[in-house]
């Protein structure tokens, strides 16, 4: 049978000064040991450290509910600590599952992690982590100023995502929901605005991300939208990610990188508009081969194959990270090739500004570093510049440069048994072949 309780019949004050975390706690204990039920959040503003949802528990934030984290680290909890890409301790967090099965956060209410208290500290709490857990539903609740990440979802199974808003980009790292090592995801309907990533996925482990459907999202970033990795130990696979709007995001539009040995397969990308995005694709297969937890040990180089991008329309930004830019960047190494990429349907109005001395640069290969495209500057191409894969497929691709390009609007280095089909390529590239091959085999050209 399940059971309805009120935080304010626990004690929970609500005044937004009296930390409430035990009285919280103390009704989600309750609730749990009832066997299943609803912890109610009427009117107020909660303030509190880190709670503890047990097995068959939903939190239900009213609307006019507002959960405030603590600006105090002491007053949170870390019960999975991890390393993270860029080097950073991390695990606090402010709602918390652990091992736990049938758990939710519900409502119209709002969660807000002070996050602005942390920017500058090295330990920074994330607003929610669910960690080895399953049957997870977390639908309609504003999520707003972590202090690191908004959601974290580790190692779980059967995770819903739906409806939610997230607005945060008070501090470093705000990414807005990250999938970690998480199987059968669907995340639908969401509203996103993040300092950093806006989805992202990721496997600080050996267990794979797989099966995972994303759609009807609106996101917005100050680096990228939707990005698979840095951190890839585990493989992915499986992903329908279709009718997503990605606007003002300035790292990135989407991007897949395997650096720590996931091998990425069955990726399928449709119906995507992007403006004033920095980047619209990039791809990015490497050997950084780094580990998260102690006692991992680090990978074999891995592989990304089987990603079809279909109907993708973008407008990338007037300046980037990088001046000239590039629509799409695709990119191996010398002895680990991208393989099978598809690209049907693609326009893109690119800046452009890009001068003929340009298509003889070569990008450095940074085969072990971290996996960001600014870190190989201006490249030869301004439209796709793909080294290092073999089958690539492109079929109706539209690219124009608002200013004149000179660069090839193609450029294809170490590319074999691909093909490249009804393309309209700016008008810009006059000063030279708009498509250049270089130490290509097997690949077909037609215009």
């Amino acid at each position: 049978m399940s059971t309805a309780v009120n935080v304010r019949d626990f004690g929970a004050t609500g005044d937004g000064k009296t930390l409430d975390t035990e009285a919280i706690q103390d009704a989600i204990d309750s609730c749990s040991a009832a066997g299943s039920g609803t912890v109610d959040f009427p009117e107020g503003r909660y303030l509190t450290g880190t709670l503890f949802i047990k097995d068959n528990v939903t939190l239900d934030l009213r609307e006019d509910a507002l959960l405030l984290g603590s600006t105090n680290i002491e007053h949170y909890s870390n019960p999975d600590a991890y390393v993270d890409g860029a080097g950073c301790r991390r695990g606090w967090a402010l709602i918390v599952a652990v091992d736990s099965h049938s758990v939710g956060i519900t409502g119209e209410g709002t969660i807000d992690g002070c996050g602005a208290a942390f920017a500058d500290e090295p330990e920074r709490p994330m607003l929610l982590r669910f960690i080895r857990s399953k049957k997870i539903c977390v639908e309609g609740v504003g999520l707003q100023n972590a202090g690191a990440w908004a959601s974290h979802y580790f190692q779980c199974h059967d995770v819903s995502i739906c409806g939610i808003t997230i607005k945060s980009r008070c501090a470093h790292n705000n990414d807005g929901i990250d999938i970690d090592s998480t199987s059968d995801v669907a995340i639908a309907g969401c509203d996103i605005d993040t300092e950093d990533d806006a989805i992202c996925f990721k496997t600080t482990s050996e267990q794979p991300c797989r099966n995972v459907v994303v759609s009807n999202c609106d996101l917005s970033s100050d680096w990228g939208a939707i990005k698979f990795g840095t951190e890839s130990m585990g493989n992915f696979e499986r992903f329908r990610i279709s009718d997503c709007r990605i606007r003002k995001t300035n790292g990135g539009g989407i991007k897949i990188f395997s650096v720590d040995g996931a091998r990425i397969n069955d990726i399928v990308l449709r119906d995507i508009t992007m403006d004033q995005v920095d980047m619209p694709l990039f791809i990015r297969l490497g050997r950084r081969l780094r580990t998260y937890r102690p006692g991992d040990r680090p990978q074999e180089p891995g592989s990304i194959r089987n990603v079809t991008i279909r109907d993708v329309e973008a407008v990338a930004v007037d300046r980037g990270h990088v001046n000239p830019g590039c629509g799409m960047f695709i990119t191996g190494t010398s002895d680990l090739v991208v393989e099978d990429v598809e690209m049907t349907g693609v326009t893109m109005s690119l800046a452009g500004g890009g001068t003929q001395e340009r298509s003889a640069i070569e990008p450095p290969e940074l085969e072990t570093e971290y996996p960001e495209y600014r870190s190989f500057g201006v490249l030869p191409a301004h439209g796709l510049y793909c080294r290092h894969a073999r089958g690539i497929t492109v079929d109706d691709l539209h690219v124009e440069t608002r200013e004149q390009d000179t660069r090839p609007a193609i450029l294809l280095h170490d590319v074999s048994s691909s093909k490249l089909s009804n393309m309209t390529l700016s008008a810009g590239a006059t000063a030279g072949e708009p498509i250049v091959l270089r130490d290509c085999s097997n690949t077909v050209l037609d215009r």
